[in-house]
């Protein structure tokens, strides 16, 4: 079948000279010669007994050495794995056991790990990144032919708890989210542009386009310096910028503090909620730059797509509407169902229509579709519990609750798992975060219940707790234990979104 490769292979031969990568020391390479340093490491690996599906552990940060790692994984029919850096060793191990690695690829420094974890030093092979010697004849190598159902990428889920999920990424499943990125997020070929999220970077190469790889640790958003990127962005001229929410804050409080501009003409946020308040941020940072905020998730990139200044605009109470989230893409299948903590499964499509809930409904969002995720790997409970199989179709379940209006706009209202009661009614703890975020001096804050207990808890300045008190008590919200702490743990991918479940530790 037609894969990524194949349309790098179709770039390095109809504009060869053309710059595919720029890292951040502001070294480049053509298309024509990333294709080289692609085959030279197929050949390698070949050399060294990879087989087609073999699965390799990769520890290499993000630079034009990986993506040639990853492209040459691929080009020699086999499978790259990645386990979060913040993973710790009963995690890696865990990752390790799931995905059963032949080879470990990775810089001096990640080999440490080999002292710390028995899994690690279980695997047949061992590849340090920079050290491998490649043949100078190793370019004549054809491509290992895949079928649409291969294993290209194994990447693992942001839960630290329990046995982690394993996003099974098949060829057939990139080349559609390729395909659907390229038709929503449709930059021409000529642009050039700093992907902070490192999957955007392959779509980026297929799609013919330049990345220049960002000034900063996509592990860590929070830690960039905005002044690094703003010279990237300039020195390179730079249109479009793909990133989590985080990382274009930091940006826009550097740019209306400086003063200065950029000259970027798109923008894309996803991987963790924008409110309006953080959406009219943006557009004053960012006066000429088209923004757009997408809704996504490991599983389906992506869902729904809303513009900022529609975001910005929306005057209703949130905490009774949910997050205007725009509307779902046409590529996409999308249904709400009712709310369950249990597995579902259903004998027909009559069975799974019963599910679904009528528009206005609060449900669970659930999706399908070719740039949907089909299964994890060796988790058959996590297929159980987050997929439903529907005669030829299989649904994921995306275990954000939310509603389709009567205009088919999508509207989210957090995770299933964080609603509660609180005096006979039911809340969801997403949108009372979207309205905490409306008070002046919050930086952060959530609502959930632990026991018989509901506790508000909110991260904001000692200077502002008064007012935010004053704030909380003319609005309708569920009161009744109100906490101000220093800072509410984030999850440790895109450090945007809360960490529930360690809050929770803290009471």
């Amino acid at each position: 079948m037609k894969n990524l490769i194949h349309i790098l292979l179709q770039h390095a031969e109809l504009q060869p000279q053309k710059i595919a990568l720029i890292d951040a020391r502001g070294r480049e390479i053509s298309f024509k010669n990333l294709l080289v340093e692609v085959q030279k490491r197929a050949q390698f690996l070949k050399e060294k007994g990879i087989k087609k599906d073999d699965a390799i552990l990769v520890f290499v940060p993000m630079s034009i050495d990986l993506y040639a790692w990853i492209l040459g994984i691929w080009y020699a029919g086999a499978t790259a794995v990645f386990v979060d850096a913040w993973a710790k060793t009963e995690r890696l191990e865990q990752c390790c056991k799931i995905a059963k690695p032949r080879a470990f690829l990775g810089t001096p420094k990640a080999h440490l790990l080999r002292i710390l974890s028995k899994e690690i030093r279980r695997i047949p092979l061992k590849i340090i990144a920079g050290f491998a010697p490649f043949k100078s004849n190793s370019t004549l190598l054809k491509p290992v032919e895949v079928d649409e159902a291969d294993t290209a990428l194994i990447t693992f889920t942001t839960g630290s708890t329990g046995i982690p999920k394993a996003a099974k990424r098949t060829h057939e499943f990139l080349l559609q989210q390729h395909l659907v990125l390229k038709k929503y997020i449709a930059q021409a070929q000529n642009s050039i542009d700093l992907p902070a999220l490192p999957v955007f970077v392959l779509h980026n190469l297929a799609s013919g386009m330049t990345s220049v790889l960002p000034h900063a640790d996509p592990r860590s958003p929070e830690k960039a310096e905005p002044e690094k990127l703003l010279n990237q962005i300039e020195k390179h001229r730079i249109t479009s910028c793909v990133a989590s929410p985080i990382l274009f804050l930091k940006l826009a409080d550097y740019l209306l503090k400086s003063g200065e501009k950029t000259s970027l003409k798109e923008i894309h946020t996803g991987g963790a909620p924008v409110f309006p308040k953080q959406a009219k941020l943006l557009l004053k940072a960012f006066p000429l730059t088209k923004t757009t905020v997408v809704y996504g998730s490991t599983e389906a990139e992506p869902i729904s797509m809303i513009a900022a200044e529609k975001l910005a605009s929306w005057q209703k109470n949130i905490a009774e509407t949910g997050l205007p989230a725009g509307r779902p893409i046409v590529d996409i299948a999308l249904k709400i169902i009712s709310i369950s903590d249990d597995a579902i499964a259903v004998n027909s499509q009559e069975d799974f229509l019963k599910l679904s809930l009528k528009n206005g409904e609060v449900g669970e969002i659930c999706v399908s579709g070719k740039h949907v995720l089909k299964e994890y790997v060796a988790n058959p409970e996590a297929i159980r519990q987050n997929k439903i199989h529907v005669e030829n179709e299989i649904w994921h379940r995306t275990g954000d609750a939310g509603y389709l209006d009567a205009n088919g706009d999508l509207f989210l209202m957090g995770r299933v798992k964080q609603r509660f009661s609180f005096k006979n009614k039911l809340y969801f703890a997403f949108p009372l975060e979207a309205q905490l975020s409306e008070i002046e001096g919050v930086k952060l804050g959530t609502v959930f219940k632990k026991g018989d207990e509901v506790f508000t808890v909110i991260e904001a300045e000692k200077s502002a707790q008064e007012k935010v008190l004053e704030a909380l008590n003319v609005i309708d919200f569920p009161l009744q234990n109100v906490k101000f702490v220093e800072r509410i743990p984030r999850d440790p991918r895109h450090n945007s979104k809360i960490d529930y479940e360690k809050l929770k530790e803290l009471f």
